[in-house]
């Protein structure tokens, strides 16, 4: 029924049927993490222990779907839970800004995630300084950026790391 291999020395030895061994890291799911605990019925539900799925969502949609901090249904965050989590446990979790097209740089690195994805928008695509800097470049009057047309492209005299001094 669970539609093992034929080979039995898989996991029996022929010094005696029983104890039986199974070596799951020679699978296309090794243990790792909090898996190497669990109890193989968790996974192989019903005795089934051929075709089960090894991405993570297939098991964990539940607590994807109920995760608020941040959501990440609205979003529609990736279904790769490995791309922030690990086996070890679901916390803490960590995202590679660096991997986006929006590595983070200078202050950047300290702002809270909330301070640009405001309401749990992670769907920001722009990557130019103007898009949330607007009223940096148009405070200033000395010299005024409006009235002297001044490039949005904020990096030309300003810095990732401070937005004065800046160089022209």
């Amino acid at each position: 029924a669970g539609n093992f291999s034929h080979n039995c020395e898989t996991c029996h030895t022929t010094t005696a049927w029983t104890p039986s061994t199974f070596d799951h890291d020679l699978t296309r799911f090794p243990l790792t993490g909090a898996h190497i605990p669990l109890a193989c019925s968790r996974c192989h539900g019903g005795g089934v222990f051929t075709g089960t799925p090894v991405e993570c969502f297939t098991c964990h949609r539940g607590v994807f779907f109920v995760a608020m901090n941040p959501d990440h249904k609205t979003p529609a965050f990736s279904r790769d839970c490995l791309q922030c989590h690990t086996t070890d446990g679901w916390r803490p979790a960590l995202f590679n800004h660096d991997l986006t097209r929006f590595p983070l740089t200078g202050r950047h690195i300290t702002v809270d995630c909330q301070g640009c994805h405001v309401n749990n928008d992670f769907q920001i695509v722009f990557t130019d300084c103007y898009e949330c800097h607007q009223a940096d470049y148009q405070r200033p009057k000395d010299p005024d950026h409006v009235a002297g047309n001044f490039s949005h492209n904020c990096e030309t005299c300003h810095t990732t790391t401070a937005w004065t001094p800046a160089t022209f």
